[in-house]
């Protein structure tokens, strides 16, 4: 079903020895109907995490800049994206 002729592949991945590749993630989502990124929860984990982290880097560093003309509206429009994914963040963990 997942269109690999090896088993032993398939084995790695479910042994957690490998990751699979985009492909074959997507289609154990669609085999299986559970979203790939609780199928592979503590990878998720980690770049969610590191991703969060980065955020918080350009918004600080988007705050510490003085912005004219332009560049202050590409900032400005930046900072709000930022903090509407920290609030649906936050809402997210709070229902959890």
């Amino acid at each position: 079903m997942l269109g690999r002729q090896n088993g032993a592949i398939i084995s790695r991945y479910e042994k957690r020895r490998r990751l699979p590749p985009l492909e074959i993630a997507l289609a154990l989502e669609a085999l299986l109907g559970i979203p790939v990124s609780q199928l592979f929860a503590g990878v998720f984990e980690v770049t969610n995490d590191d991703v969060a982290k980065r955020m918080r880097a350009l918004r600080s560093q988007l705050q510490a800049r003085t912005f004219k003309g332009s560049e202050a509206l590409v900032a400005a429009h930046k900072l709000r994206w930022l903090a509407a994914r920290e609030d649906a963040e936050v809402r997210r963990n709070s229902s959890l």
